[in-house]
């Protein structure tokens, strides 16, 4: 029997296939070995180790590199935090009264944004470890919002417990002279004009600090001080001048967690002049009387202050007093206290405060008046009148704490017991230069603010 034709020659088309790919994979794989030896690829290898073990190197050395920039820069950043130190506070407020008299820059023309409106910015920079300044800048409403240079001090650290001052520095008259201006810091609109009514800035000071650690958490604060004040106060249509040389004080401080008791005492040399009270001078020189336009004189102020705060219940209580050498010069006194209570965010308050001016010494100038010019004693006792001050005042209000840094007060204040002055409040000045007589029994004031510090 033959054989089938296609069996053999598919045999032998699957031999000679297998044969060409043999020959087509042999061939390419002879070149590469000719080409391409093994011991190159070895040598390449152990090139590529070599570069990428130099990469990682360079690498670790540029991360490191980059670490101790970001370290330098971060600690400039912090150093420069730590140097220069910003705050500031701001307070929006409206007010009106129901009296044509003004009191606080308040008056019943229309609703002021202006009396008790106050931009500041405060600025600490370290100098060194031991020195630093501060410089505190205040647009204040009443003073047509020009910027002043309340505070311009530089302080430097004698030792733990002994700081030297010198600079424009706040007279410190008041238990809240430090915090005066920044009116978050406590709950009224504005602090009782029954003592808060003499602006004790633009003082060229010197002063000594010393602190001390008394133990059972009571710490004791002693300022001494020495320096001068001038300046220029617009009252109404009048102009007051005044300047105080060798003004000096002393000032004691003590408080623990919830308690603060302060004491002062401060004299100066004070001389001022008003050309509303410059008419009137003319008629008392010529009866031989001493005259309201002083020359140095001797000016005595006295202050004492107590507050309480546990968190709840917050009380103020302070009292002043002003002393003259001079006959004709008033010697005032004022005082408050004041009683909050805090319900979460909401603190409900009511302050009591009375100012008075004794008349013991117009009184024995009137008498002299009276017997050697009696046609002048209607004027004399209008002027004395109008420099004395009688007031009691009744202020409630509500703060309200909005959020950290942020507060809202609303505030009544009623006063009365003017008695024949003016109480704090100024009215116009007539054709002799002095104020009106006061036509209100009781005035009310109507305040709103918004305070905040950041």
């Amino acid at each position: 029997m033959k054989p089938m034709p296609n069996a053999i020659n598919a045999d032998t088309r699957y031999q000679l296939s297998f044969t060409c790919c043999y020959q087509l994979l042999v061939v390419p794989i002879i070149l590469a070995i000719i080409l391409f030896p093994p011991n190159l690829y070895a040598d390449n290898v152990d090139q590529l180790k070599s570069e990428v073990e130099i990469l990682k190197t360079e690498i670790e050395k540029l991360k490191q590199k980059t670490e101790r920039k970001t370290k330098s820069l971060s600690e400039r950043v912090n150093n420069m935090r730590e140097m220069y130190r910003i705050h500031g506070f701001i307070t929006a407020a409206m007010a009106t009264r129901d009296s044509e008299a003004v009191s606080a820059g308040i008056s019943n023309e229309s609703i002021t944004t202006q009396a008790d409106s106050i931009l500041g910015l405060q600025l600490e920079l370290d100098i060194n470890r031991k020195a630093r300044a501060t410089i505190q800048l205040v647009s204040e409403g009443l003073k047509e919002h020009n910027t002043a240079t309340e505070w311009a001090y530089i302080t430097y650290d004698l030792n733990k417990r002994f700081d030297l001052r010198g600079g424009r520095i706040r007279q410190p008259l008041y238990m809240l002279s430090e915090s005066l201006k920044v009116r978050y810091t406590y709950p009224w609109v504005r602090p009782p004009l029954e003592v808060y009514n003499l602006d004790s800035n633009n003082a060229e000071l010197f002063d000594v600090i010393y602190r001390n650690n008394l133990g059972n958490n009571i710490q004791l604060k002693a300022q001494a001080y020495i320096g001068r004040i001038a300046g220029t106060q617009k009252i109404l249509e009048s102009t007051l001048d005044f300047a105080s040389d060798n003004t000096f004080g002393f000032r004691l401080e003590a408080s623990s967690s919830n308690l603060l008791y302060v004491m002062g005492v401060h004299r100066s040399k004070l001389s001022y002049d008003s050309d509303a009270f410059r008419a009137v001078d003319e008629q008392f020189l010529n009866l031989g009387i001493d005259t309201i336009s002083a020359k140095k004189a001797s000016a005595y102020y006295y202050n004492l202050g107590a507050m309480y705060n546990d968190g709840v219940y917050q009380v103020y209580a302070e009292a002043v007093k002003i002393g003259f050498d001079r006959s004709l010069l008033p010697r005032p006194y004022g005082g408050y206290i004041s009683f909050a209570r805090s319900y979460g965010a909401w603190q409900p308050f009511i302050v009591l405060g009375k100012a008075n001016t004794p008349s013991d010494r117009f009184d024995s100038a009137l008498n002299v008046i009276q017997q050697d010019a009696p046609l002048l004693a209607p004027l004399a006792e209008r002027f004395f009148n109008s420099i004395s001050s009688k007031q009691k005042t009744v202020s409630v209000g509500v703060r309200w704490d909005v959020m950290r840094g942020l507060a809202v007060k609303m505030q009544i204040d009623r006063s009365s017991g003017f008695g024949s002055t003016n109480g704090l409040n100024f009215t116009p000045l007539d054709e002799f230069g002095l104020p009106t007589g006061l036509r209100d029994d009781h005035i009310f004031n109507y305040s709103l603010s918004m305070d905040a510090v950041f």
